[in-house]
């Protein structure tokens, strides 16, 4: 009976010891095939590494984008400005100190049309393709500074050509005039009378100052004309009589003798108007 319960007891031993053994193993293999667990530094590190490797790829496709050339064309219309030109009557420099100036410059505009071209926004081309011009510019006119006259007459309206000169204003109205002279031994007053050398606008004629001209210039119109820039009155004359023969295109000039008016005849003059 002792010999059986020692063999019961025996093969109950190995059987526990193999159900251990059996145990352990499928321990080891479940271990074994189970995926190890990443820990959080392990993971930062990883996406790190990814990231930068797509900042990589990122730079050069910058880059590449940065490097290619983008050509562009645009029509473009600017105004721009049209100097005016200086005219000298007598060959005056514009900076001496004798100058006047006999018209005003003012510079003319006009609205170009170009075709430009862009390679990204650089420009690398630029075509012009019509100019139109939209303000004409005024050439400035000048002429050598008039020498004061002094007056042998008790007109008190009698003016200096300085004194004509600066006291215009104003653009002038520049055209070519038909010129004669004519004197008083010829409006038919006798020498000595009260009425011998009046003029319509009531003033005595005065050489190198009166002018007769049409009813299109008012009394006191100033006249500038430059073939006379060289007498006493420097080319100025005022408008102070009327005549029966003289148009709106035409001018007469007071000269004392009828000798003088012989000698200068008929010119076609150009004449500066200023109807202030």
């Amino acid at each position: 009976m002792i010999k059986k319960k020692n063999i019961l007891f025996s093969l109950m031993k190995t059987m526990c010891v193999a159900l251990i053994l059996v145990f352990t193993t499928a321990v080891g293999v479940i271990a074994f095939n189970t995926p190890k667990k990443e820990s959080q530094d392990e993971k930062e590190i990883l996406s790190v590494e990814i990231n930068n490797d797509n900042d990589e790829d990122n730079i050069q496709l910058a880059q590449s984008l940065d490097e290619r050339k983008v050509l562009t064309e645009k029509i473009e219309v600017v105004t721009e400005e049209i100097p005016y030109e200086v005219i000298s009557k007598d060959g005056v420099r514009e900076d001496s100190s004798d100058v006047q100036v006999i018209k005003k410059g003012q510079n003319g505009t006009k609205e170009t049309t170009y075709k430009v071209a862009y390679e990204n926004d650089t420009e690398v081309s630029k075509e012009e393709i019509s100019s139109e011009v939209t303000k004409e510019a005024v050439n400035k006119v000048i002429a050598k500074k008039s020498v004061a006259v002094v007056s042998r007459s008790t007109d008190s309206s009698r003016e200096s050509s300085t004194s004509i000169a600066s006291s215009v204003s104003g653009e002038p109205v520049v055209k070519v005039m038909n010129c004669s002279a004519y004197t008083a031994y010829e409006g038919g007053k006798a020498v000595g009378s009260s009425g011998f050398g009046r003029t319509a606008s009531g003033a005595y004629v005065q050489q190198w100052y009166t002018i007769a001209a049409g009813k299109s210039l008012p009394f006191g119109t100033k006249v500038y004309i430059p073939y006379f820039k060289d007498k006493p009155n420097g080319g100025w004359f005022v408008v102070q009589d009327r005549g029966g023969a003289i148009s709106d295109n035409r001018i007469d000039i007071y000269m004392p003798t009828k000798a003088e008016c012989t000698s200068f005849g008929r010119r076609n003059l150009e004449c500066y108007i200023y109807y202030n």
